[in-house]
């Protein structure tokens, strides 16, 4: 689903392996230009980077940190060809009219209809609370925790140098990442520092320095029931511990910065699903009825039917539409879609 207030001016894919990359260059109606990169692997999970291009060193800083980089050398030249192409003359001017106070942008998280603007309000918010720069992670993990690896999909809101995420995802870092384990299993915010790294030179530390990263703030925040997990991990300006400490005082804000930013994602989320599975009311009531605790009978009730008619006619339906054959397996479905609430 793309927003009318967007133009693409690059949209390509490559098949590179059983990997699928995907790279879509595109400006908002504010000016803001945003690559997407989406990386779809043969099992299905798919890592997505959504990073802000402010000047062209950060396009080839991006390309060039690619894992692909010499596969995908001709689209990364193209997409810097039509970056130049869509400046101003004049040069920059700001794009986005950003309110000055942290509650106002948080406030305004709502209203955006692009990520570029969601990097602009997050960014006014930080700024505020003293931060440096910033990630904010949508992250869907499946059921079974057993597992080493459970991701289902991620998305990444880049407020960073653009070659972080990169080297990040190339070298599997999230496997083992100390800040994604504890905003699993934690409601809490808390400083980095107390996150127990196990040794003084892991790539947290070492690695992240050399990008600008240092200790700071993560305000974990969490969806009931689909395993949909938001992380803002907020870095202090500069390695000296007072600026942690400046951090930490506004952590509310920063909490109520990554609740907005999950609340927008999930809604996003909830609208590409309902036009793309395109329920009828009567349906979205049953698979809300079911979610809730009810059963057939309770359908009947709620929409004045019979409950054979229910048996075979709405829960057909509901399962051709999403593609099963149990109406157990409609609504778990439904749930992971975001199509029924709690």
């Amino acid at each position: 689903m793309i927003c009318s207030c967007v133009a693409t001016l690059h949209d390509e894919s490559a098949q590179i392996g059983t990997e699928r990359v995907s790279l879509r260059l595109y400006q908002t109606s504010e000016g803001l230009s945003i690559i997407d990169r989406q990386s779809l692997r043969g099992d299905g999970v798919s890592f997505t980077q959504v990073v802000g291009i402010e000047h062209a060193a950060d396009l080839y800083d991006f390309a060039t940190a690619d894992p692909y980089a010499q596969r995908l050398e001709r689209i990364y030249s193209l997409m810097h060809q039509k970056y130049v192409e869509a400046q101003p003359q004049q040069g920059r001017s700001s794009a986005v009219k950003t309110p000055g106070a942290p509650l106002e942008a948080i406030y305004g998280i709502a209203q955006c209809r692009t990520e570029g603007e969601l990097l602009a309000l997050a960014r006014t918010v930080i700024t505020a609370v003293g931060g440096g720069d910033f990630i904010f992670q949508w992250s869907r993990f499946s059921a079974d925790k057993t597992g080493t690896f459970d991701f289902l999909d991620s998305r990444y809101l880049v407020g960073c140098r653009p070659s972080w995420l990169q080297q990040y995802l190339a070298k599997l870092w999230y496997m083992n990442d100390p800040v994604v384990q504890y905003a699993r299993y934690n409601v809490e915010p808390t400083v980095t520092s107390r996150i127990h790294l196990h040794r003084t030179d892991h790539w947290f530390i070492t690695q992240g320095h050399d990008h600008g990263l240092y200790h700071g703030v993560v305000a974990p925040v969490h969806t009931p029931g689909n395993g949909v997990v938001g992380i803002l991990y907020v870095s202090a300006p500069t390695p000296k511990p007072e600026a942690v400490i400046q951090l930490w005082e506004n952590k509310v804000l920063l909490r109520a910065l990554a609740a907005e930013l999950l609340d927008w994602r999930v809604a996003q989320s909830r609208l590409k699903a309902t036009e793309q599975v395109d329920l009828s009311d009567s349906e979205t009531l049953a698979l809300q009825t079911l979610h809730s605790g009810g059963g057939a009978s309770h359908v009947a009730d709620r929409l004045g039917l019979s409950v054979h008619t229910v048996y075979k006619t709405i829960f057909q339906r509901i399962n051709h539409k999403l593609g099963v054959h149990r109406i157990g397996d409609a609504v778990a479905k439904a749930e992971r879609l975001g199509l029924v609430t709690y």
